[in-house]
């Protein structure tokens, strides 16, 4: 750049070409030794005027030689001198280059040229004063009034053509040059030029922000990376840097840079610059990934059990869309439970219900906008200790000596069934014995059966009435002997009775024993369809004593448990082999059904039906021994048969019905007399049993216990031995 410049003096005595600056001395000589030719050749040679200019040119020769001479020696002299310079029109000093730039640290090497321009401002000299040239380096931008020396850089000059320049700061920099030159007058000249300064290599780097925080997939975060190098200057490097981000996400390649993840917790961001050669830098910062909204609900418990009227606590936990836990939510948390039951609204939260069984607890939180997650658990509600007890059956009618079995159930305060409490509940009987769960009374008349369970605050009882009458006990019960075996005919018994003839009305009656009449047998609940069993006479009992004790008999099973009248029900049950043999006793609901054997493998079974006049409802059945010690129970359920379903055809086939019965009693009146006498023999040989008379000659005749009612027996005597005739008052 041009600098200042200085003006040149004129010597109004000799006058010289103008624009000559300490030049070259010949040329100056020349030129004065060409106006002396040109005037010497100015006129005619011969004329008088030419003579005398001759001589006077002559002595001018001599004198401006000598003045030439002078001139010369004194350019010569001061071309000599490096700052000493001839006035001129301008002076100008140029620094080149006259703008650079350089990495901070490193150097610019300057030259500086001086020129002087005419009038006209064409250059007629130019010199490199590099050497002779003062070279500041200052900060900025500096060109006039006082500038301030840099203090991260300088200016050395090495050699008369070279100067260089240096500085370790970013930014703009101002290289000044000034020297000083000397001729007609003196002066100073001054030149700048620009050095702008750029970081060097990045040696560390730093991410911005160096700590931030998102949530889970709904947004990201921009990262800036700022670079320093060795010089400490700082610079924006985002564009060269690559960003990842551990242990999981992703950041994107282009600006702007962001990086986002789906894990909740803490990660790192790494910013990486590749400097060539195996070189990277790197720099880190913290991301703190928060969960999202829940998007799911856990309740705990997932599985719980309480009893009637109890509460259960809950606690609610939530994750987001992407798995991450959110801790607890249950202050924020609702919750209902189903079918029954109610919640508390606040803490601590808990659910409660009084109906047994499998219940439901909803956990929801309201999102706002109609957007709600839910979340359920199960709870089991058990019943709770008993508050009544139910004795079944709860009225029924026995024979003396005889014992009747009971089934205990409970319910809860709520009223939820606690089923089959007969092994935790102790009988008592008034006027009477119980044993286990069966209950014996001896004397006629109405007696509370009491059922009582002993809890650790107060007492539960249930009571039922057994009505007690006299009568003949089945075989093996009470204090009744058991039923005689049939012995075969001798000489001293009396023969069978034989069927009447055709003629009678009826078959003969026997005489009675005692001269009383029998009570009327109970109803059994069931008819026995099993074969009957072995007699007294038949295989004897493997074991020294038939009586096994309750705990010895297992596996008592009633198969099916519930039936309609008239469905074969199966029973069965095992004792230990060293019973085969042993007679064993089936009731139901108190009433004799049948007998049955233990077998040869110990095994008890026994198949009977449901009659069809069986009454609907629970009840008990259990297996005793011929003491009427009882072994086992289970509970077994009469199921109402369900009415007719009316048919069309049904008063059609009543009408024929109705007229083939006519037909017959027209027509065979006397073929069904004659069947109705051979069913009065069966009933008597199947249902009365005899034994010989202390009277000689004679026997006595007694009705089995186990005869259906309302029939009665009529024993008339007859004149002739071992003949016994039975009218039956009410037919059937």
């Amino acid at each position: 750049m041009a600098g200042t410049g200085g003006s040149v003096g004129r010597e109004r005595e000799l006058s010289r070409p103008q624009g000559l600056l300490g030049g070259d001395a010949r040329s100056l000589a020349q030129r004065l030794f060409g106006w002396q030719a040109k005037i010497s050749f100015s006129g005619r040679p011969d004329s008088p005027r030419s003579r005398t200019a001759n001589r006077g040119l002559a002595a001018a020769q001599s004198i401006l030689f000598v003045l030439a001479a002078a001139v010369v020696l004194s350019v010569v002299v001061i071309g000599a001198a490096p700052a000493a310079l001839a006035a001129g029109p301008s002076v100008s000093l140029a620094l080149t280059p006259e703008s650079a730039t350089i990495t901070a640290g490193l150097s610019q090497k300057y030259q500086a040229t001086i020129h002087q321009t005419n009038d006209q401002g064409a250059d007629v000299y130019s010199q490199d004063v590099t050497g002779s040239t003062k070279f500041t380096l200052v900060d900025g931008t500096c060109t006039t009034g006082a500038c301030t020396p840099a203090t991260d850089g300088s200016c050395t000059t090495t050699t008369d053509t070279a100067t260089t320049c240096t500085a370790t700061a970013t930014g703009r920099h101002t290289v000044i040059g000034t020297v000083s030159y000397q001729g007609y007058t003196t002066g100073t000249v001054t030149a700048t030029a620009f050095l702008d300064v750029q970081p060097g290599p990045p040696v560390s780097l730093t991410l911005n922000p160096g700590s931030g925080s998102i949530t889970a997939g709904d947004n990201s975060q921009p990262y800036q990376a700022t670079g320093t190098d060795a010089h400490g200057n700082s610079f924006d490097a985002t564009g060269s840097t690559d960003f990842t981000i551990a242990p999981d996400g992703s950041c994107t390649p282009t600006d702007p840079k962001t990086c986002t993840a789906t894990i909740a917790g803490p990660h790192t961001v790494t910013g990486t610059i590749d400097l060539g050669n195996g070189v990277t830098i790197r720099g880190t910062a913290t991301l703190k990934v928060k969960a999202g909204h829940p998007a799911s609900l856990t309740l705990t418990p997932e599985s719980a059990t309480i009893t009637a009227g109890r509460s259960q606590p809950y606690q609610a936990t939530g994750t987001d869309a992407y798995g991450n836990s959110l801790g607890d939510l249950t202050s924020s948390t609702g919750f209902t439970i189903a079918p029954d039951g109610s919640c508390a609204p606040t803490e601590p939260k808990t659910c409660t219900a009084t109906i047994a069984g499998r219940h439901t607890v909803t956990g929801t939180i309201d999102l706002g906008n109609r957007v709600t997650i839910r979340g359920t658990a199960t709870l089991t509600v058990k019943p709770g200790p008993p508050a009544t007890l139910s004795l079944h059956p709860r009225q029924v009618t026995t024979t003396v000596g005889k014992s009747q079995a009971y089934q205990d159930d409970g319910r809860d305060a709520y009223g939820n069934s606690l089923g089959d409490l007969t092994s935790s509940t102790a009988f008592t009987i008034t006027d009477g014995t119980c044993s286990t769960n069966s209950c014996t009374a001896t004397t006629v008349g109405p007696h509370t059966v009491t059922g009582t369970i002993h809890l650790r605050e107060h007492v539960v009882t249930g009571a039922a009435t057994l009505q007690v009458q006299p009568g003949i006990a089945p075989p093996g019960q009470g204090s009744s002997p058991p039923r005689p075996s049939p012995s075969p005919p001798s000489d001293s018994s009396p023969p069978s009775p034989a069927p009447s003839s055709s003629s009678n009305t009826g078959p003969p009656a026997p005489v009675p024993s005692s001269g009383s009449s029998l009570p009327p047998p109970a109803v059994s609940p069931f008819r026995n369809t099993r074969p009957p069993p072995p007699s007294a006479s038949g295989p004897p009992s493997t074991s020294p004593n038939c009586r096994p004790a309750a705990r010895q008999l297992h596996g008592l099973r009633v198969a099916p448990r519930a039936a309609l009248p008239g469905t074969s029900v199966r029973i069965a049950a095992r004792l230990d082999r060293n019973f085969a043999g042993c007679p064993l006793a089936v009731l139901l609901g108190g009433s004799h059904v049948g007998d049955t054997t233990v077998r040869r493998d110990g095994s008890v079974s026994d198949q009977s039906a449901v009659p069809e006049a069986a009454k609907s409802g629970v009840t008990t059945l259990a297996i005793t021994r011929t003491d009427g010690g009882v072994l086992a129970t289970t509970a077994f359920e009469v199921v109402p048969k369900p009415p007719p379903t009316p048919q069309l055809l049904h008063p059609l086939l009543g009408l024929l019905v109705t007229g083939g019965a006519l037909l017959l009693s027209v027509l065979g009146a006397k073929a069904v007399s004659s069947q109705r006498a051979r069913r009065q023999r069966r009933w008597v040989h199947k249902h009365v049993r005899f034994a010989p008379d202390s009277s000689p000659g004679r026997i006595s005749a007694a009705l089995d216990p186990d005869a259906p009612p309302p029939l009665t027996v009529r024993l008339d005597p007859q004149d002739h031995a071992g003949t016994i005739g039975i009218t039956k008052e009410t037919d059937r």
